[in-house]
């Protein structure tokens, strides 16, 4: 079927108000309204709003259409669309408009015999883009209210909540979509300002409510100027508002006028308060429909039932969106527009259940990239090394799952974390850097207070305030949930372990599983089986809605455990109990590979592997070596000069170091990228990338708001989309150096104050004021190195030297990134002490508390 884009631009010449005499028109959205410039239609008419002045002075008013002969507009009070004496509201039919420029004439003729003319022009213009789903909409955005909903009825206004309605009257009317929608769900919200009784207003039947409909084909013609007819349509589900809000119920109706069904529970609302509406159509089987509605206060978490279904058979089986308030001053908020599956119901469906009582319903759903948004799974292992897949050269255990994977989408062979944990979670979650988030040293606080550099302040808990990529999706429609491990915070919303259940919502997140028992868990497997089954659990509730997965896996970190059977396989092969390459390391890589199978096996069964985008990636490298920082060697003043080794488990060959190292092996991870409806199978991606990207590239697939800076239009995330790298279109993606701040010790790893850049096959290190070499001797002083990633992977050679020109354009252009992000570059300590420079505390720097707690 063709679809039609009609494009409208009003040009008003002049004001938009013309006076002549005692007559003033005034066209209600400006000069320049459009209509259709999204894609498709709404409706069958467009409509131009406004009020003639005063009113009793008015003899006629009429509109003439391209010279035509001038047609009766409406303009006394119909209890209906024409809510004052003076309104007008001139409906257009498309098939009447000629394709380019249409002129329409608005005429009023004043008792006195003036008459009052002013001229429109619309520029219609057809195209077969069709309109967009998934559809959003910020108001805090929108310059225009019709830049983003075609206004069939009403005065309303932009504040900064939203889109209010600013004359109460019989319906007032938003309009948007297209009249092919067919399977879909709005969610806004709505903020109840002021009601007129039933007494106070003509023809409101005894109802307010604020109300959303689907399936709207537009009003239906009975020849009046404008049609009052407003059914047959698919179904209204409308919040009936009591006068005292004591008695608010949901009603849902159909567009026929023979049924309407009540929700049973009854609520009070308050005044000037939003609340979240949420109403739902899709498909079922026999030419039937399912509607569902639910309202609930902002700011809590969404409840899981429905407040009120209805099956209908037989209605109109597509159409556009509706907001609707009626007798009711209200605003609406942002709105979020994404199609859902067809869902065939079993036996248990029945008319008119209020399915907050309802069982949930298991049933087979087919999916495709068309219908819907895709899903999102991110699958994030800890402590992973770069060389521990199969697809990246681990040849000691099998990891066929990942390899499949990355058989059927894209590997990234350049792509980065940071050294440890917190500080990449940070960057995956909020989509900025480091640098920006403040939150570049893993939490609880620890520190060097005696050490050769200082130590800037970062930050310790991730604001509820800070935006997240689960609350950007959650705002686009999607279901969302953080499994596994969170540590992000260190206060009653979360731990090292887990997000908590009643705090998940202040992060994006629907849900986060409430029965997690780590003390018995971490020691059997560290929760692999028990994440993964939450993790398909959460996907088989929400298959047929857009969701977001969160799977933070607490392997492969220490204490590394896996299944008996499986560490036993590793040791019947020859692999030693402890140090590289151990078999409980090596088991725990194979089970979190068959844990990865068993959740693509699940989306294979419920058949929404084709649209669904898998990530799977790594916090940071592998464990290759831990040093003793308490025991260190020291020379003959006493000074502590060396660390020694006192944990090894694998390899991260041919990279350089591990976690908590600023080399190759402990900031390059893993990544792979499965979405079969967008990536062609088996490519390789050397582009580098980072983890910061996740966040704008899932956002972007997900057709969901990017958030800007405050302070001007450019994005506030410091990522950049992969969308081109995973269309193969590696030449569109844009040239960009990584930069990492790292301003801290950490002497697990060896790691001391330093800042990192990778442009193009350099990378170049600062060390600020000291550093430990290959071999764990500490050494003092100022250093850069310089490293060509293409010739010298392991970074073996530092050719800062030899390339002394390349050397210093990227230390300039690191200097620069740290000014321009204002960060803090150590300085030597007034406190150093040789004696104990690799002493940590968990106490923070105070002149009376320095000198306590010294372990760590």
């Amino acid at each position: 079927m063709n679809r039609y884009v009609l494009t409208f631009l009003i040009i008003v010449f002049g004001n938009a108000t013309t006076r002549g005499d005692d007559l003033e028109i005034n066209l209600w959205y400006g000069e320049h309204q459009r209509f259709g410039h999204l894609g498709g239609h709404p409706q069958r008419w467009v409509n131009i709003l406004g009020n003639v002045s005063p009113a009793g002075t008015l003899q006629s008013l009429s509109y003439s259409l391209n010279g035509d002969r001038p047609l009766a507009l409406s303009f006394r009070e119909d209890r209906k669309r024409i809510a004052r004496d003076g309104d007008f509201n001139i409906e257009l039919a498309r098939e009447d408009l000629r394709d380019g420029p249409n002129t329409v004439d608005v005429i009023a003729l004043g008792k006195n015999g003036t008459t009052v003319r002013r001229q429109v022009r619309l520029d219609n213009t057809e195209s077969a883009r069709g309109w967009p789903l998934p559809y959003q909409i910020d108001w805090s955005k929108a310059r225009n209210i019709q830049d983003h909903v075609q206004i069939v009825d009403g005065h309303w206004k932009l504040t900064a909540d939203g889109v209010r309605c600013d004359q109460r009257y019989y319906d007032r009317v938003l309009a948007f979509g297209d009249e092919s929608w067919q399977d879909y769900e709005v969610s806004t919200t709505v903020t109840i300002h002021e009601l007129t009784a039933p007494r106070q207003a003509a023809n409101n039947t005894g109802v307010t409510h604020a109300a959303i409909a689907l399936r709207w084909p537009g009003h239906d013609s009975d020849g009046k100027q404008p049609s009052v007819k407003w059914y047959p349509l698919g179904a209204t589900a409308e919040f009936r508002l009591g006068g005292d809000l004591k008695q608010c119920r949901w009603r849902v109706f159909d567009g026929k006028k023979k049924f309407y069904i009540e929700s049973k529970r009854r609520r009070e609302l308050q005044f000037d308060t939003p609340y979240h509406m949420k109403h739902r159509v899709e498909s079922i089987e026999d030419g039937k429909s399912r509607y569902r509605a639910k309202l609930w206060p902002a700011g809590q978490p969404q409840p899981e039932g429905w407040d009120l279904e209805r099956i209908e058979t037989g209605d109109i089986q597509s159409g556009s969106a509706l907001l609707i308030a009626h007798h009711a001053e209200v605003t609406f908020g942002n709105v979020s527009v994404v199609p859902i599956q067809n869902a065939q119901p079993d036996a248990a469906d029945a008319h008119g259940t209020d399915s907050s009582v309802a069982p949930q319903r298991r049933h087979k759903a087919s999916n495709g990239p068309a219908q819907r948004p895709p899903n999102m799974i991110v699958i994030l292992a800890d402590d992973l090394g770069w060389s521990a897949v199969g697809c990246y050269g681990n040849r000691l255990v099998p990891t066929p799952n990942l390899d499949r994977l990355a058989d059927a989408g894209v590997r990234f062979t350049d792509a980065y974390a940071t050294p440890q944990c917190t500080p990449s979670r940070a960057a995956l979650l909020t989509g900025t850097n480091n640098a920006r988030n403040g939150m570049w040293h893993v939490i609880p606080w620890y520190g060097y207070p005696r050490a050769r550099m200082t130590e800037p302040q970062f930050l310790e808990q991730l604001s509820r305030d800070e935006f997240t990529l689960p609350k950007g999706l959650r705002d686009a429609g999607y279901a969302t949930a953080c499994i596994g491990k969170w540590h992000l915070t260190t206060n009653q919303d979360g731990s090292y372990e887990q997000l908590q259940p009643g705090a998940a919502r202040h992060y994006g997140f629907d849900w986060s599983p409430p029965d997690w028992d780590g003390k018995r868990l971490m020691p059997q497997d560290r929760g692999v089986d028990w994440l993964t089954n939450r993790a398909i659990e959460f996907i088989e509730r929400n298959r047929t809605r857009p969701f977001f997965v969160y799977l933070s896996h607490h392997t492969i970190h220490g204490v590394v455990a896996a299944p008996a059977k499986l560490v036993e396989k590793y040791r019947q092969r020859g692999f030693a109990e402890t140090g590289l390459n151990n078999a409980t390391y090596l088991a725990a890589i194979e089970h979190l590979d068959s844990s990865v199978g068993r959740l693509l096996t699940s989306l294979d069964e419920h058949q929404l592997a084709d649209n669904t985008i898998v990530v799977f990636v790594s916090d940071n490298g592998g464990l290759v070596r831990r040093y003793d920082h308490h025991t260190p060697v020291r020379d003959s003043s006493g000074a502590a000069v060396e660390l020694e080794v006192n944990l090894q488990e694998f390899s991260n060959s041919p990279l350089r170091d591990g976690k908590g190292s600023v080399y190759e092996g402990g900031i390059r991870v893993p990544l792979i990228v499965r979405w079969p409806a967008v990536v062609k199978a088996g490519r390789t991606c050397s582009t580098p990338v980072h983890v910061v990207d996740l966040a704008p590239t899932l956002l972007e697939a997900a057709a969901a708001k990017i958030p800007t800076d405050s302070t001007s239009t450019e994005p506030a995330l410091d990522g950049r989309s992969w969308m081109p790298l995973l269309r193969g279109q590696e030449e569109v993606f844009p040239k960009r150096a990584l930069y990492w701040y790292l301003p801290l010790y950490d002497l697990n790893w060896g790691a001391t104050p330093s800042a990192v850049i990778r442009r193009d096959d350099w990378k170049l290190i600062e060390h600020f004021g000291d550093r430990f070499d290959r071999n764990g001797r500490y050494v003092e002083g100022h250093h850069l190195e310089l490293f060509n990633l293409k010739e010298d992977t392991g970074e073996r050679f530092n050719v800062a030297s030899a390339r002394s020109a390349v050397a210093e354009q990227l230390h300039a252009k690191l200097r620069a990134w740290i000014l321009q992000h204002q960060l803090t570059i150590p300085e030597r300590n007034p406190r150093y002490e040789p004696r104990r420079r690799f002493e940590v505390t968990k106490v923070k720097p105070s002149s009376s508390l320095v000198d306590q707690a010294t372990e760590k």
